[in-house]
């Protein structure tokens, strides 16, 4: 299972914003996780990318 989130912004002060999104989609996704995902991510400025990964050995 995957989650991923991606966002293109014209404000570079937006990063607050982003930062907020990204933490309740954990917050929402959290109990679907079950702590088992990884969260890799970066931000550049005006454009995101985050992805949580449940790396199940059955699915790789």
């Amino acid at each position: 299972m995957e989650t991923v989130i991606a966002y293109v912004s014209d404000r570079s002060d937006d990063n607050q914003r982003a930062a907020a999104g990204l933490r309740r989609v954990e917050a929402y996704y959290s109990g679907l996780w079950r702590e088992e995902a990884v969260h890799q991510g970066h931000d550049a400025e005006t454009v995101g990318l985050h992805v949580w990964d449940r790396r199940e050995r059955d699915c790789l």
